[in-house]
């Protein structure tokens, strides 16, 4: 019983840490365009749990892989800098 205390302690602690990582992301991804935001999320797969290449991410969102890529590194640069 008090493995089970502990257990169920230990997955409120990381439940807890994952709601703030989560909440830290989407402020941190608020702050940018709407498009950018968009890339990031597609590209770090953000909503489905599956990460995008540059060439899928560009076809969902109607940019090509190079597009992706500049729009990726500007974002992150600029989240960096927030």
């Amino acid at each position: 019983e008090a493995e089970e205390e502990e257990i169920a302690e230990t997955q409120a602690v990381e439940d807890t840490a994952y709601f703030q990582m989560r909440q830290r992301i989407s402020d941190l991804l608020s702050s940018l365009e709407e498009l950018d935001a968009q890339v990031l999320s597609a590209r770090f797969g953000l909503e489905s749990g599956l990460p995008l290449t540059a060439a899928e991410t560009g076809r969902k969102l109607g940019l090509t892989p190079e597009e992706v890529v500049a729009m990726e590194s500007a974002a992150l640069i600029k989240m960096r800098t927030n």
